[in-house]
């Protein structure tokens, strides 16, 4: 690369460069190189060097909001940004699902209890959910921090089966309902570079509301495969059923 730029120009044509003009500088520096200035010891570096910043690419995988959606830094304004705790550990709550009521709009928190989604309005009504604990209603802003109550009643009620007689069979469903689950599905997979067909997956979902054992059941594009186990992977928690059958979910790309 160092001896070819036109090589790795040509390779990642969207990567870093995206944001940059075609006034910026970019250079590589390579031991392999003695024209070029070395940084390391044996420690290529490719140096970018811009006269303004890239656009801000916010939403990203942790929220699962597209990122063409994110322009500029000046969206940052638009954005409601917030933190989900354990209201007794202080503790972030990964996976925690974030739910704009009025839109149906679903984000998930990342490893930090963080979450980004846009800001449709001043008074924007969030519903916060995590299988284990209360749900919250918040008024969205920049920085919330939002601390959920522990529910071990709901957790009972999820795992364990009733003594003596039987008891009803009940089907396994996202925590967001199914309304909102579909409409992250299809935010998730509107749009993708790896072409267009259809996945259909078959999971079981663990005692702690997380989708495991995730195989593919049929696919019109092999290539999908992944990204299809990863939106389901990322996505919202479900509430266990007791009824002993898979969840089989398809999604359409």
């Amino acid at each position: 690369m160092a001896q070819n730029k036109d090589i790795f120009l040509k390779e990642v044509p969207r990567a870093d460069t995206s944001g940059f003009s075609d006034k910026d500088e970019l250079r590589i520096a390579s031991n392999y190189a003695p024209e070029q200035q070395v940084l390391s010891d044996n420690s290529p570096v490719i140096q970018i060097r811009s006269k303004k910043a890239p656009q801000a690419k916010l939403a990203g995988a942790v929220s699962g909001i597209q990122v063409d959606r994110v322009s500029s830094l000046q969206d940052v304004k638009k954005l409601a940004t917030g933190r989900v705790l354990d209201q007794q550990s202080g503790r972030p709550i990964a996976n925690a699902s974030v739910r704009d009521i009025k839109t149906n709009d679903v984000v998930m928190t990342d490893a930090n209890g963080e979450y980004v989604m846009p800001l449709t309005s001043d008074n924007q009504k969030l519903e916060i959910l995590s299988l284990g604990y209360e749900k919250a209603n918040i008024i969205a802003s920049n920085n919330k921090i939002v601390q959920l109550e522990p529910s071990f009643a709901q957790l009972d009620e999820v795992v364990v089966v009733g003594y003596g007689g039987k008891s009803p069979k009940v089907k396994s469903e996202p925590l967001v309902g199914w309304v909102a689950y579909k409409k992250y599905i299809n935010d998730n997979s509107y749009q993708t570079l790896l072409g267009k067909g259809s996945v259909t997956l078959i999971f079981d979902i663990s005692t702690f509301g997380r989708p495991i054992d995730i195989t593919v059941k049929k696919t019109s594009n092999p290539e999908l495969n992944q990204k299809a186990i990863q939106i389901i992977q990322n996505g919202p928690d479900w509430k266990k059923g007791n009824d002993g059958k898979k969840i089989e979910v398809k999604i359409s790309f």
